[in-house]
Order: C-alpha cells, then structure tokens, then sequence
C-alpha cells in the first residue's frame, strides 16, 4: 500500500527516451545508483511513503529518478478500476531535482542512499528500468501489499544484485503484517483507523518476512542499508556507500507500532450500549426517549447493513484479496438493511411477532457466531477493535428489545384491566 504519486507529476518534464539511449550508448564505469526514500504526506495514499531509483551518468551529467507510482484521477474508468481492484498505475522518469523539489513543497522528507553497484550490476539495473519503459511493459495492475510502487523498486534492486536483497530478506521474520503497519501508518485519523481495520480480511494478518515488509518504502531503505556485499577483495562491505537528508520534513515521525486502541473502542461501544438501555429504560413512557432509541436502532441497522453490502461486495465481485475472509462481515452483517425497518416499525407500531423475531435474529446472531470464530482463531486478533465496539452495542439491542417488550405487555395489561 505504499503511497502512489498523484497525476500532478504528469506535469512535470519527463526525462525522454532519447535522453535515456544516451545514456545506455556510453560506457558504463560511470553509472551511479541511489535509492530516494519519500516519507509520509497529508493524504491518504501519502501516509505509507514512496520511493525511486535514481540513475546518474557521471560523465555526462545526466540523472533521472524512475518512479513506479504514477496514476492519474482522469484516466478512463479510474473509479471503477479503483473499486474493483483493477487500478492501473505506471513508471515514468523524472529529473530528480525536479522530484526533490516536489516532495520538498509537500512537506515529505527525502533520503538518498548512494549503493555500491559495480558496473555490471549498474548496467543490468538500467538495462532493466529501461526496458520497464517501453510502452508495452510500464502498466500494472497495482495491488496495495503485493505489487506496488515500493515492492517495484525493490524487485529492480534485487535482480540487478543478483537476488542478494532477497536472498538476505525472504527468511527473516518482519516485526508486523500488513494490517499493523497500516493500522500504525494511517492511525493520525480515527476514521481510517476504524475503516481499514474493518475493511482488511484474514489475509492482512499473516505473518510477514522482511521481504514482504518492503511493501514499504522506509523498510526498503532499513534492508538496504543492512545488505553487505562482496567487495572485489572478496570482503563483505556495506551497500550503501553515504546516506544524505536531502530535506527534512517538519512532519511527526510516523509510529513504530500501531496503536492498542480495542480499550478505547469498547469503552465507545460501552458508552452507545449504555445510552440504547437508558432509553429502552424510559422507552414505554417517555416519547423522546423512544423517538431516539428508534432512531439509533434503526440507523445502526442501516449503517452496518451498507458496510456488509460493501464488505460483501469486495470479496465476491471484486480482486481486493485481502477484503476477503473478513470476520467484519459478521460483526456488521448486510441484515442490517433488513433489522432498520423492523425496528423502526416494532417500536412505532407495535408489531411484534415471528417476521419481528426472525428479522432481530438475522442481524444479531451473526455477530456472535463471528465473535465466538474470532476469538477462537488468534489469526483474528486484528478484528478486535471492531469486536470490541460492536458486541456491547448487539448486545444492548437485545436487551433492549426484551426490556421495552416486557414493558409494553406490563403496560397493556394495565390498560387491559382497567
């Protein structure tokens, strides 16, 4: 998920291919690799960073940075690409001045790592990015975790090392999975927050290795500044030859570890539930307190019912893999859209019976049938946020509805015998 590049770089000035068969024309004892490591942005798709390769021609001067996040909001059914998990991004090459200025007017730190190719190594790296360029192989269908702009740069760096990045990498255990470093990256907005953590399936919880973990750009700049290397001595040596800040951002650092919000969020859920059974309380006699209870009931409904759709909709009809096997599913199950007018119709004309019964139970079971399957499988432990704000809530509904029916036969039965 590593932060695209957004279509305001169509405008700037492309390095051109004839530029770049200069460059490939000469000899190669002059080519310089760095790696350019982006930190986070304001938006959204900022927040997870970026990177680049930059390729310089000592002799000539010439440099580009090949950047594999470029996308643009106007290009053909972009939101139902977007949507359906299609979403088409591309390379481009870029004066690297030019992207240093660029993320420098956002705000985004900007790091440059100098590596010690040999020349061979440089070659291939630049006959590889090259041949990335060509009209016929610069698209791809861009996935958040599995093939982004970051895990790009990380391939060309690895096949032009021989797999060494890989090699060093694949077996190493990471220090998270890709919902707790998404979890960490966008946890500055409560709202992201909760929609990843509802929105990311079975999938996101796996146990990453470090290879995995350079989905990120800043972890592709920690391995690569791990790597040693085989010196023409035969010693190992470093990689990275220098690191440099080439600007400093006046942003936070971003997070280590994601946040343990699931307290927080059972105490919200604890605080809805206990307000839905105050009203059930004053329900039968208090006319605003039941005018209110059916709104939050009816709305909760409608809510959960349209993020079950969505959820639905995701892992069935779209390639959004790491959307599928979402116990969210359960939690907030697309009975909803069923539960909100049942309610609403229960508490304001007094309808009960077994179409009331079946309704209530289609949208409250599932929530704990998912809650039991969650806590029994510890591979759900990312679920439990949302587990910890919604079962309180499912919870005072049920008491709700039994408390309020009680109630309502108490009092008809007084107005019976008068």
């Amino acid at each position: 998920m590593a932060a695209a590049v957004s279509a305001a770089l169509a405008g700037w000035p492309m390095v051109q291919p004839a530029s770049l068969a200069a460059q490939a024309a000469r000899a190669d004892s002059g080519v310089i690799v760095e790696l350019l490591t982006i930190g986070q942005g304001e938006e959204i798709f900022e927040k997870f960073g970026h990177n680049a390769i930059v390729i310089r021609d000592a002799a000539t001067g010439l440099a580009a940075a090949y950047n594999w996040g470029v996308f643009d909001f106007n290009q053909p059914n972009f939101l139902g690409r977007f949507l359906s998990g299609d979403t088409k991004y591309w390379v481009a090459a870029s004066p690297v001045q030019g992207s240093i200025d660029f993320y420098q007017s956002l705000n985004r730190t900007v790091e440059v790592q100098r590596l010690r190719f040999t020349s061979a190594q440089a070659l291939a790296l630049r006959n590889l990015v090259e041949r990335n360029l060509l009209e016929e192989n610069k698209y791809y269908r861009y996935d958040y975790y599995r093939d982004n702009c970051s895990t790009r740069v990380r391939d060309m760096l690895d096949q032009a090392l021989g797999g060494a990045l890989r090699g060093a990498t694949e077996s190493a255990p990471g220090d998270g999975s890709f919902r707790t470093h998404t979890q960490r990256l966008v946890a500055g907005s409560i709202a992201w927050y909760t929609g990843m953590t509802i929105a990311l399936g079975r999938r996101a919880d796996s146990t990453l290795s470090r290879w995995d973990e350079m989905f990120l750009p800043v972890k592709v700049r920690d391995r690569v500044r791990e790597l040693m290397v085989a010196a023409p001595s035969g010693e190992l040596v470093p990689l990275v030859i220098e690191e440099r800040v080439a600007f400093r951002s006046t942003r936070e650092a971003e997070r280590a570890q994601a946040p343990q919000w699931t307290g927080a969020f059972f105490a919200a859920g604890a605080l809805v539930a206990a307000l839905v059974l105050l009203l059930a309380r004053f329900a039968p006699t208090g006319g605003a307190a039941r005018a209110v209870l059916i709104a939050m009931g009816t709305g909760w409904g409608a809510l959960a019912g349209v993020i079950g759709v969505v959820l639905l909709l995701a892992a069935t009809a779209t390639r959004h893999i790491y959307w599928q096997q979402d116990v969210s599913l359960s939690l907030l199950p697309p009975t909803g859209l069923l539960f909100a007018p049942i309610w609403w119709r229960w508490l304001t004309r007094g309808s009960p019976g077994l179409g009331t019964t079946i309704g209530f139970a289609a949208f409250l079971l599932p929530p704990v049938a998912g809650t039991i399957a969650a806590l029994a499988d510890g591979r759900w432990h990312g679920a439990l946020p949302i587990i910890a704000f919604t079962l309180p809530v499912h919870a005072s509904l049920v008491a709700a509805v039994t408390l309020v029916s009680a109630r309502d036969r108490s009092r008809a039965l007084r107005f019976s015998a008068r």
